[in-house]
């Protein structure tokens, strides 16, 4: 089981001292849980683009471009 942990840290020299491990509560548990595709469309309330007019001109082209080179280039 994971948990979180707290470390106090002296920056002078580096070193953790005071490591506490403790339980917390989170805020939304169910986070973390696996879902399907499908859970989470309707948990979001999300629906398909109808239409790429919708989307297009969101980027420049040369900044598409740009992403695309980098992409490839971080391969």
């Amino acid at each position: 089981m994971r948990r979180p942990v707290k470390v106090d840290v002296d920056p002078p020299a580096r070193r953790s001292e005071n490591v506490e491990s403790r339980q917390i509560a989170r805020r939304n548990p169910g986070f973390f849980d696996a879902k399907t595709i499908d859970q989470l469309i309707a948990e979001e309330g999300v629906s398909p683009v109808t239409s790429l007019e919708l989307i297009a001109g969101g980027l420049p082209d040369a900044d598409i471009d740009a992403m695309i080179d980098e992409i490839y280039r971080d391969r």
